[in-house]
């Protein structure tokens, strides 16, 4: 009996150990189908009831999308055999564009990873175009990522030609304009026929008045015109009409009991008849005396003793080209006449022709656009013994004549008046006038204003 139960008992554990080796050995395959990407650590095979956690292949240019069994998504391994693909789709990107008022045809909005992009040119009117941006940052070519771009562009200047007109046998303007430009719409022309009453008879481009010009014609190369105008007074000059001063000491006179003076009171700012005796009433003044012939009113007289045209780049000091000076000279009432006696400092200092140019041409555009109804009238500078004066002077009264002609400026000629024979009895030193000289510079200014009043003639 103890015989055969132990062989039962040996007969039982083999057959236990024969079954758990059954169950241990269970296992279950994964195949795998990259369809040419790569992946690390695959799991090829697997024993029931283990967590395995699927690879995430890779693919240069596409994104994979996952594991598919045909044509079901595999995401959770069971206790099954695999027979796995992965499955791809290409990688795109986006191109988002900002013209900016610009156009283009065919632009490239998407594009793939195998795509090679070439981005286009676009175009603008009057505009360069300077290139594609990613803030600020230029994009010259295309990298595998999405992007949103701004066209930049500069303005193309546009063409500019002179326009030279001439009256009576002499130049009278020069106007820098853009291409296309009416010759009706030149500002000589507008002034003539609005501020001074010319009437164009004819626009030649010959001076021998052959060959006419229609004012529609527009300006697509440099132009030279010669006018045919009629000349008629613009008004009477009335009784009262208001006249302001622009200038330098030669045009000052402050004194405190004075019932009339220049502008400035501070020390340095007035000559007369602090350092000239001679003159000491405001009535021994060229201006006064100019004013009260033309029966006229004193506006402002907005003259400093020393000041230049030029202001030596500072908008702010006592320079004439400035508008700290210009914007006073209505403070009573709005003038009708401003006269304007300024260079003589300018030359005195030896600043160069073009300087003085541009700074005289910057005081008579502000003069101007301030006071748009008002006559104006430009001193060219007489002779003088003061050291280097007569080197530059005809140069300087050269740019006077020729910026009063550009602006519609009467100029009253000191040259003609204070010359080399008379500036003895003129002056009082080398550059102020005495008595003499402040009744013939009267003299003069009132001469050439009631000119212009009668016949309407502003270029003489």
């Amino acid at each position: 009996m103890k015989k055969y139960l132990i062989l039962f008992i040996s007969l039982f554990s083999l057959l236990l150990v024969g079954c758990t080796s059954e169950i241990e050995e269970k296992k279950y395959f994964i195949a795998y189908e990259l369809d040419g990407g790569s992946a690390n650590e695959l799991v090829t095979e697997f024993r029931e009831n283990t967590e395995v956690r699927l690879p995430i292949p890779t693919k240069e240019g596409y994104e994979f999308i996952g594991w598919y069994q045909e044509n079901e998504k595999i995401e959770i391994i069971e206790n099954k055999d695999y027979s796995l693909t992965a499955k791809w789709k290409v990688l795109k990107y986006t191109i988002t564009y900002e013209l900016n008022g610009g156009t283009c045809n065919n632009l490239v909005t998407e594009f793939t990873y195998f795509d090679d992009v070439s981005l286009p040119t676009p175009s603008k009117e009057d505009s360069t175009f300077l290139g594609w941006y990613e803030g600020d940052e230029k994009v010259d070519a295309i990298a595998r990522k999405n992007y949103t771009l701004e066209a930049k562009w500069e303005l193309i200047p546009e063409k500019e030609y002179y326009v030279h007109a001439f009256f009576q046998g002499k130049i009278i303007f020069s106007e820098k304009v853009i291409e296309n430009t009416k010759l009706k719409d030149l500002s000589l022309l507008e002034k003539l026929n609005k501020k001074f009453s010319y009437e164009i008879v004819e626009i030649y481009t010959d001076k021998d008045f052959e060959n006419s010009v229609n004012l529609n014609k527009k300006v697509t190369e440099d132009m030279y015109l010669y006018l045919e105008l009629k000349v008629k007074p613009v008004k009477e000059l009335e009784k009262g009409v208001k006249i302001s001063i622009l200038g330098d000491s030669i045009s000052t006179f402050y004194s405190s009991s004075s019932e009339v003076n220049s502008y400035y009171s501070e020390n340095d700012t007035y000559y007369y008849p602090k350092y000239c005796s001679v003159i000491n009433t405001y009535t021994k003044t060229w201006w006064w005396k100019t004013i009260e012939a033309l029966n006229g009113t004193i506006g402002i007289n907005n003259s400093w003793s020393g000041t230049t045209v030029y202001n030596w780049g500072n908008e702010n000091n006592s320079g004439a080209m400035n508008m700290n000076r210009i914007e006073t000279l209505d403070e009573n009432g709005t003038p009708d006449i401003i006269i304007v006696f300024m260079g003589t400092n300018d030359l005195a200092s030896k600043f160069e022709k073009n300087v003085f140019k541009n700074a005289y041409d910057k005081m008579l555009s502000r003069i101007e656009k301030t006071y748009p109804d008002a006559y104006i009238f430009c001193f060219k500078l007489g002779y003088s013994i003061y050291t280097g004066y007569e080197d530059n002077r005809a140069d300087y009264n050269s740019v006077i004549e020729e910026l009063a002609n550009k602006h519609c400026a009467g100029i009253i000629d000191l040259s003609y008046v204070q010359t080399i024979e008379t500036y003895q009895e003129m002056l009082a030193d080398r550059l102020h006038p005495n008595e003499e000289g402040m009744n013939r510079i009267s003299n003069r200014a009132v001469n050439t204003i009631t000119s212009f009043y009668k016949n309407g003639n502003i270029f003489k």
